[in-house]
């Protein structure tokens, strides 16, 4: 009987395509699965991408996404104007006082940065101390939830 040595596996290719215009989101997603793949190299070769999404996979119309760049792949993570957000919650304590009265205010709040002042607040940690300064907005033009909109801030 002839011994034959395991041979690992060849690595598949992969392929990423979503329904839907562009958006944040999908671009979001897009960069997640990229991102991914590019850790597993054993398992898997190249993802292409296809270009208009669905449309791009039926048609054959796809991008190797081996051919961009590590900073082009994280720059989907952005808005598809490739400008960073950063969307979270911000908990606020403080003692007010209202009619003379002291009174404990609590409350969450949604809270958005576009641009530079995004990337800096992503780099803070967790619980950091800061003063926001910014405008309330709705959410957008259907909703009545506001959402802070943060210029500057300060590290306290």
């Amino acid at each position: 009987m002839k011994k034959t040595a395991n041979k690992p596996a060849k690595p598949r290719n992969a392929l990423y395509a979503q329904s839907g215009g562009v958006s944040a989101v999908i671009n979001a997603s897009a960069a997640g699965v990229i991102e991914t793949a590019r850790k597993y190299p054993r398992q898997i070769g190249k993802v292409y991408a296809g270009r208009d999404g669905i449309i791009g996979a039926l048609t054959e119309d796809l991008i190797d996404t081996s051919k961009e760049s590590p900073a082009a792949i994280r720059a989907l993570r952005y808005t598809p104007a490739g400008i960073p957000v950063l969307s979270l919650r911000l908990a606020h304590r403080s003692r007010q006082l209202e009619a003379k009265q002291p009174r404990e205010v609590e409350l969450e709040a949604q809270v958005v940065a576009i641009g530079e002042v995004a990337q800096r607040l992503a780099a803070l940690p967790a619980g950091q101390v800061i003063t926001l300064t910014g405008f309330l907005a709705n959410r957008n033009r259907r909703s009545t939830q506001v959402v802070l909109h943060v210029n500057e801030f300060e590290i306290e």
